[in-house]
């Protein structure tokens, strides 16, 4: 029974649950009852960042406990560096800027041809921003990507694909 579907299965909602669990939770209940933060500050910040972090660590190592529990290591879900990676991966950022830059422009300009009023950014849903760079939101950025591209990525993939043998459907669900 080591690695069975069905344990596998069990293995991946887990990870789902601790990652995303809370997260999912929060969205639903600010939705249904439309809370607003009015001014954060640093005590917010503090709990916001110290829980992301816990929250995204926990998640990253019961990944760890599981795949070590399988008799696998993060390298076969894809973690690895190599250095021509960092390239492409400041490569892939410069395009996803450019992109956004032509997305904004072209949304801006048929939104004044169509209303002809002109649209503002507005910072509703980044409150955390307004408190400043501290080391814990420092850490959180730090610590996001490895959780996100872990989990949200490399695992889900690899996992959805061995139980249902659809890399279309994995990509489709991560």
């Amino acid at each position: 029974m080591k690695n069975s579907n069905s344990l596998r299965l069990i293995e991946l909602l887990l990870v789902i649950a601790v990652a995303f669990g809370s997260k999912i939770f929060d969205s639903v209940c600010i939705e249904l009852t439309q809370y607003q933060i009015i001014q954060p500050d640093a005590t917010y910040a503090i709990i916001r960042f110290g829980s992301k972090i816990i929250s995204d660590l926990a998640a990253i190592f019961l990944l760890v406990y599981i795949l070590f529990r399988q008799g696998r290591n993060l390298s076969e879900i894809g973690f690895s560096f190599v250095w021509k990676d960092l390239i492409s991966s400041i490569l892939l950022a410069i395009t996803a800027f450019i992109a956004y830059s032509l997305c904004w422009v072209v949304t801006y300009y048929a939104y004044y041809f169509a209303t002809q009023n002109t649209l503002h950014a507005t910072s509703k849903n980044i409150e955390i921003l307004k408190t400043g760079i501290t080391f814990l939101s420092v850490a959180a950025m730090l610590v996001n990507p490895f959780y996100e591209e872990l989990i949200v990525r490399a695992y889900t993939i690899s996992e959805v694909k061995y139980l249902t043998n659809d890399t279309n459907l994995a990509i489709f669900l991560s």
